[in-house]
């Protein structure tokens, strides 16, 4: 006939490697953290902003109607060819039109002349340099495209403004103290088997 085990006997039985316990938890949160550190590879963001107008006030309706336009133009493969020959010239830089077309968004807000161009890289620099040369690319080419007008740079993206995505840091860590407990848990269970099986 199987033996029934009381909860206290259960709770005695986890207090006595109540060691184990701790160390096994303790060194699977060491390893999650220190894995969320190994694959951590941070993702930089650079923004700049841009207006598109005509001098001629009447001309504002047309202006806002093309904005989607600009965008495309912005993001266009023709255009981030040439940027992308811009960016060779920058050091550090290993990517190709299909990064920059990745990498490269464009936020306008209703209403509104004003174009953000925001680009992501894996350094601040690379970033910076993307999101400038992205303007200063479609400055010189909008006009051989469309009469665009008049094409100003309102804040030119620089290091001091790039933001850098967060670490799971934490998340890493309770994870691989969870599953640190976890192993603890069932390696107890297997130590203690002939008390618990009897």
């Amino acid at each position: 006939m199987e033996k029934q085990l009381t909860f206290g006997e259960l709770i005695h039985i986890f207090w006595k490697k109540l060691y184990l316990i701790i160390i096994l938890t303790v060194i699977g949160g060491a390893a999650g953290f220190a894995w969320s550190r190994i694959s951590y590879h941070p993702v930089y963001t650079a923004s700049t902003s841009f207006i598109v107008f005509h001098k001629n006030s009447k001309k504002i309706e047309s202006d806002l109607k093309a904005i989607p336009t600009y965008e495309s133009i912005l993001t266009n493969r023709s255009t981030l060819r040439s940027v992308q020959k811009k960016m060779n010239k920058v050091s550090g830089y290993k990517g190709s039109v299909s990064t920059l077309s990745s990498g490269i968004t464009t936020v306008t807000a209703p209403n509104s002349l004003i174009i953000k161009v925001s680009a992501d890289a894996p350094s601040a620099k690379i970033a910076v340099a993307m999101a400038n040369n992205s303007v200063t690319v479609f400055k010189t080419r909008i006009n051989h495209v469309i009469n665009a007008g008049t094409v100003r740079q309102l804040a030119k993206a620089d290091t001091s403004n790039v933001t850098k995505t967060p670490t799971n840091s934490k998340k890493q860590l309770l994870m691989g103290a969870m599953i640190g407990f976890a192993v603890s848990i069932l390696l107890v269970l297997f130590l203690e088997r002939k008390l618990l099986f009897a």
